[in-house]
Protein backbone atom coordinates (compact mmCIF):
# COMPACT_ATOMS: atom_id res chain seq x y z
CA UNK A 1 0.00 0.00 0.00
CA UNK A 2 1.09 3.48 -0.92
CA UNK A 3 2.04 6.19 1.85
CA UNK A 4 -0.97 8.32 0.30
CA UNK A 5 -3.53 5.32 0.48
CA UNK A 6 -2.59 4.45 3.68
CA UNK A 7 -2.70 8.07 5.15
CA UNK A 8 -6.14 8.59 3.13
CA UNK A 9 -7.11 5.22 4.90
CA UNK A 10 -5.59 6.74 8.32
CA UNK A 11 -7.90 9.97 7.60
CA UNK A 12 -11.00 8.23 6.60
CA UNK A 13 -10.96 5.76 9.49
CA UNK A 14 -10.31 8.99 11.66
CA UNK A 15 -13.68 10.18 10.65
CA UNK A 16 -15.66 7.74 10.86
CA UNK A 17 -14.42 7.14 14.31
CA UNK A 18 -15.60 10.66 15.08
CA UNK A 19 -19.30 9.91 15.32
CA UNK A 20 -21.86 12.29 16.47
CA UNK A 21 -25.14 11.43 18.08
CA UNK A 22 -27.75 11.41 15.17
CA UNK A 23 -30.16 13.33 14.48
CA UNK A 24 -30.99 16.52 12.11
CA UNK A 25 -28.69 19.29 12.02
CA UNK A 26 -29.16 22.03 14.48
CA UNK A 27 -28.91 25.41 13.40
CA UNK A 28 -25.81 27.00 13.99
CA UNK A 29 -26.51 29.31 16.93
CA UNK A 30 -28.38 26.43 18.52
CA UNK A 31 -24.93 24.32 18.12
CA UNK A 32 -22.56 27.13 19.46
CA UNK A 33 -24.72 27.82 22.91
CA UNK A 34 -24.35 23.92 22.79
CA UNK A 35 -20.41 24.05 22.77
CA UNK A 36 -20.07 26.92 25.14
CA UNK A 37 -22.19 24.84 27.57
CA UNK A 38 -20.01 21.92 26.94
CA UNK A 39 -16.71 23.84 27.44
CA UNK A 40 -18.59 25.42 30.84
CA UNK A 41 -19.07 21.25 31.94
CA UNK A 42 -15.59 20.97 31.19
CA UNK A 43 -14.40 23.41 33.63
CA UNK A 44 -16.97 22.13 35.97
CA UNK A 45 -16.05 18.73 35.78
CA UNK A 46 -12.21 20.23 36.20
CA UNK A 47 -13.43 21.58 39.23
CA UNK A 48 -15.34 18.58 40.84
CA UNK A 49 -11.76 16.87 40.62
CA UNK A 50 -9.61 19.90 42.18
CA UNK A 51 -12.02 19.94 44.69
CA UNK A 52 -13.47 23.29 43.85
CA UNK A 53 -16.13 24.81 46.18
CA UNK A 54 -17.59 27.36 42.91
CA UNK A 55 -19.01 24.76 40.56
CA UNK A 56 -22.88 25.89 41.23
CA UNK A 57 -21.82 29.04 38.69
CA UNK A 58 -21.47 26.82 35.66
CA UNK A 59 -24.47 24.55 36.00
CA UNK A 60 -26.42 27.76 36.40
CA UNK A 61 -25.33 29.19 32.86
CA UNK A 62 -25.25 25.75 31.31
CA UNK A 63 -29.47 25.81 32.52
CA UNK A 64 -29.37 29.20 31.33
CA UNK A 65 -27.91 28.70 28.26
CA UNK A 66 -30.40 25.48 27.68
CA UNK A 67 -33.39 27.97 28.58
CA UNK A 68 -32.16 30.14 26.01
CA UNK A 69 -32.04 27.88 23.27
CA UNK A 70 -35.85 26.37 24.32
CA UNK A 71 -37.20 30.08 24.47
CA UNK A 72 -35.79 31.47 21.09
CA UNK A 73 -35.40 28.07 19.10
CA UNK A 74 -38.24 25.81 20.91
CA UNK A 75 -40.08 26.09 17.82
CA UNK A 76 -37.14 25.74 15.30
CA UNK A 77 -35.36 22.83 16.95
CA UNK A 78 -36.86 18.92 19.18
CA UNK A 79 -35.38 19.96 22.44
CA UNK A 80 -35.11 16.13 22.60
CA UNK A 81 -32.54 16.19 20.23
CA UNK A 82 -29.84 13.73 20.39
CA UNK A 83 -26.69 16.98 21.29
CA UNK A 84 -29.23 18.90 23.57
CA UNK A 85 -30.32 15.89 25.06
CA UNK A 86 -26.82 14.88 25.69
CA UNK A 87 -25.81 18.48 27.62
CA UNK A 88 -28.56 18.33 29.83
CA UNK A 89 -27.89 15.09 31.00
CA UNK A 90 -24.34 15.62 31.31
CA UNK A 91 -25.01 18.82 33.48
CA UNK A 92 -27.70 16.79 35.26
CA UNK A 93 -25.34 14.33 36.41
CA UNK A 94 -22.45 16.69 37.02
CA UNK A 95 -24.50 18.84 39.08
CA UNK A 96 -25.82 15.76 40.95
CA UNK A 97 -22.17 14.45 41.43
CA UNK A 98 -20.58 18.11 42.89
CA UNK A 99 -23.77 18.17 45.87
CA UNK A 100 -23.27 14.67 46.61
CA UNK A 101 -19.77 15.74 46.95
CA UNK A 102 -20.29 18.72 48.96
CA UNK A 103 -22.40 16.89 51.17
CA UNK A 104 -19.64 14.46 52.18
CA UNK A 105 -17.73 16.96 52.76
CA UNK A 106 -19.90 18.65 54.98
CA UNK A 107 -20.56 15.86 56.88
CA UNK A 108 -16.83 15.30 57.33
CA UNK A 109 -16.76 18.84 58.37
CA UNK A 110 -19.44 18.20 61.03
CA UNK A 111 -17.67 15.15 62.05
CA UNK A 112 -14.32 17.03 62.58
CA UNK A 113 -15.71 19.79 64.12
CA UNK A 114 -17.26 17.24 66.50
CA UNK A 115 -14.66 15.90 67.23
CA UNK A 116 -12.75 18.90 68.34
CA UNK A 117 -15.60 19.81 70.61
CA UNK A 118 -14.96 16.59 72.45
CA UNK A 119 -11.41 16.96 73.02
CA UNK A 120 -12.03 20.81 73.95
CA UNK A 121 -14.49 19.22 76.88
CA UNK A 122 -11.65 16.57 77.82
CA UNK A 123 -9.20 19.27 78.38
CA UNK A 124 -10.98 21.74 80.00
CA UNK A 125 -12.22 18.64 82.34
CA UNK A 126 -8.68 17.78 82.98
CA UNK A 127 -7.96 21.20 84.27
CA UNK A 128 -10.78 22.16 86.32
CA UNK A 129 -10.07 21.62 89.80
Amino acid sequence: MSRLALGFALVVARVIGCSKPAGPKLPSQVTKRLNDATALLDRAENGIAEGSRSCESFFEKVRNLLDEIEQNYGSQVDMQHPDIAAVRDRCTALATAYDEKRSGEAGAAADAEARRNGQSAEWVAKFQP
